[in-house]
Order: C-alpha cells, then structure tokens, then sequence
C-alpha cells in the first residue's frame, strides 16, 4: 500500500483505506494523504438515512424516531432497523430493541429459507454453493430458490458464478445471529456433515487447509479427527 500510495502521488487515482480508531498510520499527512475519522451519524443525517431506505414507503415520523433513538448513530443499525420495520409492515409495527433481535426477526421472515440461513453459517461467513448443496440436506431447486431469498432480502451477496458460485453474509452479526440461534446438537452435526464433506469431495481443501478440518470436526465434538488435522497444521504454520 505505502508503494502505491507513494506511486499515484501525481495520478489521477484515489485510494480508500478504512481502519479501526486504534490503527495508527504509516503514511504522514500531506499533499495527498489526508485522514478523515468517521462519527456516529447525528439525528437528521440517521433520518435521513431512514427514509432513502423506505424510499417511496414512507415510515411514521415516530417510528423514524424510534429508529433513530435505537441505532444511536451507528450506520449498520440505522440501515437494519429500518429493513426489519419495512419488511413487517403488514404486521403490527414496532422497531426491534436492539439489531439482534432485527437480525432475527428479518431470518424468521424468511419461511423455509430460514433453514439454509442457518446451514450456512454453520460453513462460515463466505461459503461456496457446492459445499452448502452437499450438507444442506434439500433438492437442488429448492436450495437455489432459498439462496435467491437471501439475496433479495439483502441478506446475502452473491459471489462469482458457475462451479465458482459462492455467497457471503452481507455481515457478520448477521452470520453469528443466525448459527447462534441453532441448537447446539444441530451445530455439531453440520459442523460433522461439513467436515466430512469436504474429505470426501473435496481433497483438496483438506490438503491445503487442514486447519478447516480441524475447526469443523472440533466443533462437531469429535477431538481425535480434530487433532489429526491440527498436527499438519501445525506444522504449515510454523
């Protein structure tokens, strides 16, 4: 990045780089360096925020309020508040109390698309299309059907295409959420489903990335496969 930077100095070029507060920068201010630290949103600009979102649906002043008050600036909050309202409105309305239960509540909407919501996780906050076909447990159509479901809520977005097709968790609060809410006996067998799946159709990713073996069969409860995959990687690490 320093080269780069140090490279458009006199281009046509703009780079940004986001960072959390306590990242301290090697690259000094100057001609064509600047830093700008991001604030909470204030009260219009989260309201604003709101109603770009509801566009031409047009939300309650109080609920925008509601809204406003519960995300306290957070952009993420603002955003996911206003979907979860937007999405009940043939419900009775009110503004979730904090973005989990709004994560929720928007994963419940989903009718049976909620169980791929919920196997997917499980894989991680990315996963591939053909490894979520093989543990998921549904027919092919029915599985696409419910992936499009993500997609179109905004929960998902879609990545590549072909045998490559893989999605990914628009947050990862939301992917936490969702393998949060399962069972923990139902974790630990897609978590076993998972790790076997990839030993039996894909070798590759075993042999490349054992460690992911030995997270899955660790989390499936089974600790002998577990350290029969961290051994190698182990020693790739080291």
């Amino acid at each position: 990045l320093t080269r780069l930077i140090d490279a458009i100095a006199s281009a046509p070029v703009m780079i940004v780089v986001t960072a959390r507060p306590e990242f301290v920068s090697p690259w000094p201010a100057g001609a064509h360096v600047a830093a700008l630290a991001l604030e909470r949103l204030d009260a219009p600009q989260s309201a604003r925020l709101v109603a770009t979102i509801a566009a031409g649906d047009g939300l309650p002043r109080a609920l925008v309020d509601d809204i406003v008050a519960k995300a306290d600036g957070v952009p993420l909050y603002v955003e996911e508040l206003a979907k979860s309202v937007l999405e009940a409105m043939q419900d009775k309305v009110s503004v979730p109390a904090t973005l989990r239960d709004s994560l929720m509540s928007r994963l419940d909407r989903l009718g049976r698309a909620k169980d791929t919501a919920q196997v997917a996780p499980v894989i991680g906050q990315q996963f591939s299309y053909v490894l979520l076909a093989a543990v998921a447990g549904c027919p092919a159509d029915e599985l696409a059907a419910h992936m499009e479901s993500l997609v179109d809520a905004g929960l998902a977005i879609r990545l590549g295409g072909g045998v490559e097709l893989a999605y990914r968790f628009k947050h990862a609060l939301l992917r936490d959420v969702a393998y949060e809410n399962l069972l923990r006996a139902r974790r630990q067998a897609l978590h076993a489903a998972i790790a076997h799946a990839l030993v039996s159709q894909f070798p590759a990713v075993a042999g490349s990335e054992p460690e992911l073996l030995a997270h899955h069969f660790g989390h499936a409860g089974n600790p002998a496969m577990a350290s029969t995959f961290s051994e190698p990687a182990g020693d790739r690490a080291a």
